[in-house]
């Protein structure tokens, strides 16, 4: 058994190319025309001979995966760019190779940036992170469900029972969600919010002065970037809208839309509404948790489940009223290869929110 790896880099991205021995999809899935398009387009890609794909191949097969893209991140009044990462996977067959290793620490030892930050990592790729001591940044994860049919089909229940019985059991949710519009429908007297296609400038000032030492740079043309690409196309969407309180901008967020499908779950076309980012002028003036009933809002009835994240104990245990439940964690990890951050593992000293990294294309 013959184990290597190859790379692709950013400038040989071609149209429509087959790769021998993707037998698994592994490139195809990291070269569709929307995570093409999406990647080169990211304002913080210089150099086009940049590493895209690092690959893991047995034998002649693709066997393990990842993308590679830059991002940025602001440290105090300084600036950097950094290495950030997308869809590290292995074929579950290949797995017991460690293969997820090799791609892991790829970053790592190659040191093409001074500093590495990830999100959204998956349940397997957490321990390899702590050996390698990454700092961990977390969050509380909450999702409240707007319907209850994906529950009856993650349960196996036939489909003529969940075509009677979900209808019913959504109706329970009613009082929540009705209180829900009653609470927003006061703010929007006090707030008018926007729907903008072009992010305004004065979000940098908003964002980027917001008291934090540690950031990922979430300026204006990062958040343009994220509006107007996604990984999947199809019904999947973002949306950005502004906050004014007699017309003085104090704040805004961002919301995403993405229909998944895991049919080992018997699920299909779930809904997630996620809150990926938000800012405010002043929280005394307009508080994360007044910011958040507005967002609920604005999502479609699509929508199956919303989850927010945050690392506020007094705005969870709030949402939690609002029949928003704990789901695990939301994960940052940020290693600094010069060794000159000693605090970063704080998490009080970073801005937290769940669009890290490539969570917001997802």
């Amino acid at each position: 058994m013959e184990i290597t790896s190859q790379i692709i880099h950013y400038v040989d991205l071609k149209d429509n190319e087959e790769f021998v021995g993707d037998d698994y999809g592994i490139v195809a899935y990291a070269t569709t025309k929307a995570k093409r398009e999406a990647f080169l387009a990211n304002p913080f890609l210089g150099n086009k001979d940049q590493c895209f794909l690092y690959l893991m191949k047995v034998n002649d097969t693709f066997a393990g995966r990842s993308i590679l893209y830059p991002t940025r991140i602001k440290i105090g009044n300084d600036v950097f760019a950094a290495q950030c990462g997308s869809s590290l996977e292995v074929v579950e067959k290949f797995r017991k190779l460690e293969l997820g290793v090799d791609l892991t620490t790829y970053p790592v030892f190659n040191k093409q940036f001074d500093f590495i930050l990830y999100s959204g990592l998956s349940k397997y790729a957490i321990p390899i992170y702590k050996v390698l001591r990454f700092s961990f940044i977390e969050s509380t994860l909450l999702w409240q469900p707007r319907t209850t049919r994906f529950l009856f089909e993650k349960s196996g229940f036939p489909s003529f029972l969940t075509n009677i019985f979900a209808p019913l059991a959504t109706l329970l949710l009613f009082p929540i969600l009705y209180f829900e519009k009653l609470v927003s429908a006061n703010l929007f007297k006090k707030y008018q919010v926007e729907k903008l296609t072009t992010i305004p400038e004065w979000v940098n000032d908003m964002v980027l002065n917001d008291g934090h030492k540690y950031m990922e740079l979430h300026n204006r043309d990062w958040l343009q970037w994220n509006l107007d690409y996604n990984h999947y196309g199809g019904n999947d969407s973002q949306a950005f809208y502004a906050i004014y309180k007699t017309e003085k901008p104090i704040g805004f967020f961002m919301i995403t839309e993405r229909f998944k499908n895991n049919p080992s779950k018997n699920i299909s076309n779930l809904g997630f509404g996620s809150v990926i980012e938000w800012a405010t002028i002043d929280n005394n003036v307009l508080s994360e948790y007044d910011i958040h009933w507005m967002a609920m809002s604005f999502f479609s009835k699509n929508v199956d489940i919303i989850q927010v994240a945050s690392n506020c104990k007094s705005f969870i245990k709030r949402m939690k009223h609002l029949f928003f439940f704990e789901h695990g964690k939301a994960y940052i990890v940020f290693k600094d290869l010069r060794k000159k951050y000693k605090d970063s593992a704080n998490n009080d000293l970073w801005r937290v929110r769940l669009g890290y990294a490539d969570t917001i294309f997802y």
